[in-house]
Order: C-alpha cells, then sequence, then structure tokens
C-alpha cells in the first residue's frame, strides 16, 4: 500500500487518497507488523485516521511510549 509521493501532511486519507475501511484496517495491521507495536484499542477512533499528519503523530506517539517502557 504505497502513498503518492504528492501526498503532503494533511491529506485526507479517505477523500483524498481513496482509502476504504478495508484498505485502512490493513494500514493498521501493516503499520503493527512493521514497528513492531500494538494500537491501543482508544486509537481505533476515525479522528486518528482522517489525515496523514493525525495518522503519524499517532504512530510517534506510540514509539515514544513503547521507548519509554
Amino acid at each position: 500500500m504505497d502513498l503518492p509521493d504528492s501526498a503532503a501532511p494533511d491529506t485526507d486519507l479517505m477523500n483524498s487518497l481513496g482509502f476504504d475501511s478495508i484498505q485502512l484496517i490493513q494500514l493498521i495491521v501493516n503499520l503493527e507488523t512493521a514497528l513492531d507495536f500494538e494500537f491501543e484499542d482508544q486509537d481505533m477512533s476515525m479522528e486518528h485516521f482522517l489525515k496523514l499528519e493525525d495518522l503519524v503523530h499517532l504512530v510517534e506517539q506510540r514509539i515514544i511510549e513503547q521507548t519509554t517502557l
């Protein structure tokens, strides 16, 4: 699942990139596998997956939390 080079931080994942719910689930699983962590239940809110920058921020938070444990 590749993002176009033109994807800016404020790119809307669903409307601009055409992600559907299945693709979002695939993205979540791929991120968890690649980065060796799991999203928390409270992370599974659409507010975290609206824009690319929202998702990046969430991933950064999870990585920081994982490295401080």
